[in-house]
């Protein structure tokens, strides 16, 4: 009785159609993908939490050198959300890359229609994230 197989090991399944899923070498790919990812996934946070960190500390700086703008303005505000839109927009552009080449397993560069169809969503994704 196997039981339901969550999403992300029946996609790796289907991707290493090589391996046996119930092989300990395929639970030790399988493990060590999701570790990647879920690092992978950490260290994109956690270099927006530093942006967004030393961003704050130059507006403390700046406030104790005596500038009012700072505390006039709610800078800190604006940035973050500038820094976390182009953050979340520059992940979604990448995320539409891996899906474009993985449909059909080749690089963006060799397609004409596909890099023109990149390109225009990439407009969408970062006009988007300009807007907000």
């Amino acid at each position: 009785h196997q039981g339901v197989m969550p999403l992300s090991k029946y996609l790796y399944t289907k991707q290493h159609k090589e391996l046996d899923p119930e092989s300990d070498k395929f639970q030790a790919r399988f493990n060590l993908s999701k570790t990647r990812r879920i690092a992978v996934a950490v260290q994109e946070v956690a270099q927006l939490l530093g942006l967004l960190f030393g961003f704050e500390m130059g507006l403390l700086f700046l406030d104790e050198l005596g500038f009012e703008f700072v505390r006039t303005y709610p800078v800190y505000e604006w940035m973050s959300a500038v820094l976390a839109s182009v953050w979340a927009a520059r992940n979604l552009s990448e995320f539409k890359d891996f899906v474009l080449t993985k449909g059909n397993r080749i690089e963006l560069n060799k397609s004409a229609g596909r890099k023109l169809i990149s390109q225009f969503m990439d407009v969408a994704i970062y006009g988007s994230a300009a807007l907000i």
